[in-house]
């Protein structure tokens, strides 16, 4: 194995220049969600089996899936990048890389964010290590870490370089999780005006639109959320080829809708385009149907029997440890149509906040709690508004963005209406 850099001084250790150039196309792919992103990384490493970064960016796709059916695969992948580390074939970039991986496969993800940022100080063009950090920010919670980490490498970057829109549209998901929704937009739009197939910098600017409309009043709160809409359907027609993540998009339109009062559009938009993500069986696809579903009903609308397909998916994963986050969603449906599969849920989330890892601290702090105040609001929604006026401080532990997050302080407003506990309402 040789070592190759690529035109802007990143080396790889490969077996030839077209092997990093193919690697390149693949990180690229991966930037702009499209669907072929395993594929490319699956043909790369059928030329170049040894390529220690094209194993890496399969793992991180793997185990970014959050699905318990892929822990065979990363752990295949992962033993193959180890080998390769333990044969002296990569440099040291590389081994931070494979170590972050391995923590991050072993439910440390905190530790290998650690990694990860180490490799950035001496890196900052690696933009793989920079969209995995990126990611590992969002499930902490803590809205500045994504915002600082692009930041520290910003004025590194030149603006020729082919993924400097796809940075400016990471900080502007940082800015906006971290308050500052101007500097956001400006940065957002910047990165879709340079690439408007960037559907992550489309979905940061969707993400300013939405906070200022729930944040605003009045007239203004409704020019921000037409602004939303009016910004997403622009763009649509950009995002031929993307994956999965495209809905999650179109949930952000769904919730323009809801913000406009329209419950109608949002329950069409349900059903037309959200509903049969479902039988794709991705954690994302459940959270924001779930989400979307319980937000209508917290506003009176009767979505009928659209629960019973997502029960249906999310029996299959009560005793998944992947993500709190996503067993939480995964645990909605479960308690809405009173399956017995909440109380299996219940179970692992329990048992999971015994282990050691990242996760299962999140279950500790926060995520049992969580899930019990989801199931207790069925018939008890007083204890559930005690128990999340108790975690409101903490539900930021489960990750996931502040729109994402507000479903519990709607939980906690709906339990207060039935109850009349208005004293207890989340800030």
């Amino acid at each position: 194995m040789s070592e190759f850099s690529d035109a802007w001084g990143v080396s790889y250790s490969a077996p030839s220049a077209a092997a990093v150039t193919e690697f390149e196309g693949a990180v690229t792919s991966y930037l702009a969600a499209q669907a072929d992103t395993m594929a490319l990384v699956q043909k790369l490493l059928e030329s170049a089996p040894d390529m220690v970064m094209a194993l890496c960016l399969r793992g991180y796709l793997l185990r970014l899936a959050a699905h318990p059916q892929f822990k065979s695969a990363l752990d295949a992948t992962l033993a193959q990048a180890q080998a390769l580390v333990e044969q002296g074939r990569v440099n040291p970039r590389e081994r931070l890389h494979v170590e972050a991986l391995a923590l991050w496969s072993k439910d440390q993800g905190d530790v290998a964010l650690t990694r990860l940022e180490l490799l950035l100080q001496e890196h900052p063009l690696d933009m793989l290590a920079l969209r995995i950090a990126h990611y590992l920010h969002f499930y902490t919670g803590l809205e500045t870490g994504m915002r600082d980490s692009i930041a520290r490498v910003l004025p590194a970057w030149p603006e020729e370089h082919p993924h400097f829109s796809y940075l400016l549209g990471m900080y502007a998901f940082g800015l906006e999780e971290a308050g500052d929704y101007s500097t956001a937009l400006d940065h957002g739009q910047r990165a879709v005006a340079a690439n408007p197939a960037d559907i992550w910098a489309t979905h940061a600017v969707a993400h300013v639109y939405l906070m200022r409309g729930e944040t605003e009043q009045g007239q203004s709160q409704r020019i921000h959320h037409q602004q939303g809409l009016d910004w997403l359907a622009q763009l649509r027609g950009h995002w031929q080829g993307t994956n999965n993540f495209r809905y999650h998009v179109i949930w952000h339109g769904a919730l323009h809708h809801l913000g406009l009062g329209d419950t109608q559009a949002a329950l069409d938009v349900y059903d037309q385009q959200l509903a049969a993500s479902t039988a794709d069986d991705f954690y994302l696809d459940i959270c924001n149907n779930a989400a979307l579903l319980w937000r209508l009903h917290f506003l009176g609308v009767d979505v009928g029997d659209r629960w019973q397909s997502l029960a249906t998916v999310c029996a299959q994963h009560t005793q998944d440890q992947e993500l709190v986050f996503a067993s939480l969603h995964y645990l909605i449906p479960l308690a809405v149509t009173r399956s017995a599969h909440a109380q299996e849920m219940l179970t692992t989330l329990r048992q999971w906040s015994t282990q050691a890892g990242e996760q299962g601290g999140v279950c500790r702090s926060v995520g049992v709690g969580l899930a019990q105040a989801i199931v207790e609001s069925i018939d008890q929604p007083e204890a559930a508004l005690q128990r999340l006026h108790a975690l409101q401080s903490d539900t930021y532990k489960i990750g996931g963005s502040k729109a994402q997050r507000d479903v519990f302080k709607l939980l906690a407003a709906d339990d207060a209406q039935h109850t009349g506990r208005a004293d207890l309402h989340l800030t």
